[in-house]
């Protein structure tokens, strides 16, 4: 946070320096040691302001809150420092910067000049760190794609072996012509349970879980993605995104990904950072599903720790 308030005290530095403006320019020499004086008061401010914000408005700042938390404290934060900004740099102007040809004294036009060079000042510090807090989100969403889809491809590198040796193994014992050997044999796997989609009408959709890809947010209706016969299928549910992931709520592996998608994390195939998102691709499907900053990070545990319920 002390850095932060640094570079945007030295950012409204660069525009006193450069524009000279309250007339400044006027006084000579002796303009260099009045704007050193209004940096002082670019750099005090802040940090007072920042005070006030935590301890009066109650607004830490605290990185690990949500979006909209951090937006409010920052909108906070900025009409405060451009408030206590506009008062004590028009009471600098009025005691310093004033002489016969410049008129800085307190004024209600004086006054909204300043503030209007304040808000000015803010907007732009704003835009430099909105610009550098969306270049760092899109590097950290590229790099937690490239983490992730090293897990993804890991994974399938496994199941291919492991289907290889399988086929290996099987091509083996019918060249053979022998059984499997009781001890060899392969434990049963418990059968998996049916799931009943049903719609606010007469239609519905009974799959298995690992048969469910996902689902899409239409309206007053849910478009269902799903394996039928090892074939990708659709079909659309009158039925809400809600009651899609309430049905499902008892398997691990499916979940809500944004407020229009519930998908199955198992047939995630690749993770892509585009349009200042994290988006899916789906193993069947054509095109990616969006990850919404609400369920990233619930996403993110289960792709590291898959469910192995089926």
């Amino acid at each position: 946070m002390v850095k932060v308030r640094l570079i945007s005290s030295l950012i409204a530095i660069m525009f006193f320096v450069l524009f000279q403006p309250f007339g400044l320019d006027q006084f000579g020499p002796q303009k260099w040691i009045l704007i050193g004086g209004l940096c002082l008061l670019m750099t005090f401010v802040p940090v007072l302001s920042e005070m006030i914000v935590v301890k009066v408005f109650r607004m830490p700042n605290n990185l690990a809150k949500s979006s909209v938390y951090l937006i409010r404290r920052n909108q906070t934060f900025q009409i405060t420092n451009v408030i206590l900004l506009t008062i004590f740099i028009s009471i600098y102007l009025d005691k310093l910067v004033c002489n016969e040809q410049i008129d800085n004294h307190l004024s209600w036009s004086n006054t909204f000049r300043v503030f209007c060079a304040m808000a000015c000042i803010s907007f732009i510090v704003g835009m430099y760190w909105r610009n550098y807090y969306a270049r760092k989100e899109s590097e950290r969403r590229l790099k937690d794609a490239m983490y992730l889809n090293g897990i993804l491809e890991e994974r399938q590198r496994k199941a291919r072996i492991e289907a290889e040796a399988a086929r290996k193994r099987a091509a083996d014992r019918a060249a053979l012509g022998a059984a499997t050997p009781p001890e060899e044999e392969p434990a049963v796997r418990e059968p998996e349970e049916i799931i009943r989609l049903e719609g606010s009408t007469k239609e519905s959709l009974t799959l298995h879980p690992s048969e469910f890809i996902y689902a899409e947010s239409d309206a007053n209706y849910v478009h269902i993605f799903y394996f039928n016969e090892g074939k990708p299928s659709e079909t659309s549910l009158r039925s809400s995104i809600s009651q899609v992931e309430e049905t499902f709520a008892q398997c691990c592996n499916i979940i809500r990904c944004h407020r229009a998608y519930v998908v199955n994390i198992s047939h995630v195939v690749k993770f892509v950072s585009q349009d200042h998102s994290l988006k899916l691709s789906l193993r069947g499907v054509n095109g990616q599903i969006t990850v919404s900053k609400t369920y990233v990070q619930e996403v993110k545990d289960l792709i590291i720790n898959p469910c192995k319920r089926y």
